[in-house]
């Protein structure tokens, strides 16, 4: 019967050399090859792993035609990986962030970041493995972090898609937004939020300005229609009132009297903020008083795991510790300047605008950037288009004068290698 050979790899030069086989003699790690019948290749080829398992060689037994291919192959990708590990990297295409940054031809990646300072240092990755939807951004200034981008054509509406990346609208993006401004007395508002869905509508006729939506205190309110919300949430609401009247609302969203309530309100007739997530073994938060004088107020309220905080004009008025999130539920009676409680009294003032974050807790900064604005409305008069970066063809968008830089971040995820247009 004819004879085939057997190749063993990874084994010392010398015993390659003491078998007097040439065929692999220029391999960087040399193979040791064994004439064997065919009649008892599956034997020998079972003692040979027997033996070199026994000496701690490790051994792949392969046909001498295709061997020595599969066996350089395997020899190419360890060096490459040794390489990859190196963190060897050589050009400039920095990426905006670890996350963002990707393979570099074969021997640079960025996950885990073997490239530091979120630069890859190679060639760009084909096919790229992000592509965002660069969109224009009029009038905004860059924020520190991509996470925090957004775009701001008539809303805010962000933490999903980073449509403007390394831009930003004036505010925070809300889950809700019930925006009453310029609303028209008896028409229903839209939820212009970015999970929106849901409508206000108006109760006994509140009259309608630019103000917002004005109440009486004598059964006027808005009626939000059902949806389901709970966990860490946050409100924001800029308001005026012109009375205290008896524990009137801002906003009830509830069940029904002591049924999961969010509420927040005046406490009893006066002047002081009660912020409450109701549950019988756990206590409101009552801190400082609203303005009377004609002018308005801007309160957010937060609650996150069991503490609960109330800020006025960006600034912290109190904490608690011992406070309760929200259920997740679906609550069915969502009122604004109507109580869940029919012996309270209803709202007397005016509200312009309430919104809403789902699984959200608004820091110190969010608040103190939301109190100087407020609402993100678009600039006036409109800005004449000034882009921030210039363009790059055939590459993706960055900043490329004297040369390629990205801090700050002009031109994010994206290439540094074009010539400026």
């Amino acid at each position: 019967m004819g004879a085939s050979t057997l190749v063993l790899g990874y084994l010392t030069k010398k015993l390659f050399r003491k078998k007097k086989l040439r065929f692999l003699e220029a391999q960087a790690l040399p193979q040791l090859a064994v004439p064997v019948d065919d009649s008892s290749r599956q034997v020998q080829a079972n003692q040979a792993k027997e033996f070199f398992k026994a000496n701690l060689v490790p051994v792949v037994v392969l046909d001498q035609k295709s061997g020595l291919q599969k066996v350089q192959a395997k020899q190419e990708a360890q060096a490459k990986q040794k390489q990859k590990q190196a963190g060897s990297c050589e050009g400039v295409y920095p990426w905006n962030t670890p996350a963002q940054a990707t393979w570099c031809e074969d021997n640079c990646y960025h996950d885990p970041p073997n490239c530091p300072s979120s630069h890859c240092y190679c060639g760009p990755p084909d096919p790229p493995p992000y592509t965002p939807p660069y969109l224009s951004c009029q009038g905004v200034a860059p924020w520190d972090t991509p996470e925090q981008a957004t775009w701001c054509e008539t809303s805010c509406n962000h933490p999903v898609n980073p449509h403007c990346p390394s831009s930003h609208c004036d505010c925070t993006t809300a889950s809700h937004v019930w925006d009453f401004r310029d609303c028209e007395t008896g028409n229903n508002v839209a939820d212009t939020g970015v999970i929106g869905g849901t409508t206000a509508s108006p109760v006994n006729n509140p009259m309608c300005s630019s103000y917002g939506v004005s109440f009486d205190g004598n059964e006027q309110y808005v009626d939000i229609t059902d949806f389901k919300f709970g966990g860490a949430t946050s409100f924001e609401v800029r308001v005026k009132y012109n009375s205290f009247n008896k524990w009137s609302r801002i906003f009830d969203f509830s069940n029904g009297r002591q049924r999961d309530n969010v509420l927040l309100a005046n406490q009893k007739s006066t002047s002081k903020i009660a912020w409450d997530v109701y549950n019988p073994n756990a206590k409101s938060l009552k801190k400082n008083e609203w303005n009377l004088e004609p002018s308005w107020t801007h309160v957010v309220v937060t609650v996150s795991g069991k503490t609960m905080k109330i800020y006025k004009e960006g600034n912290l008025l109190g904490t608690k510790t011992n406070g309760s999130e929200p259920k997740a539920i679906t609550r069915t009676k969502n009122w604004l300047g109507r109580s869940a409680w029919s012996d309270n009294e209803y709202f007397d003032g005016t509200i312009a605008y309430v919104k809403m974050w789902e699984n959200f807790e608004l820091t110190q900064s969010d608040v103190t950037e939301l109190s100087q604005d407020g609402n993100c409305p678009p600039p006036e008069p409109a800005p004449t288009p000034t882009p921030l970066y210039k363009t790059c063809t055939g590459v993706y968008a960055t900043w490329c004068e004297d040369n390629c830089n990205h801090d700050p971040p002009h031109c994010p995820m994206s290439h540094c290698d074009c010539t400026t247009d």
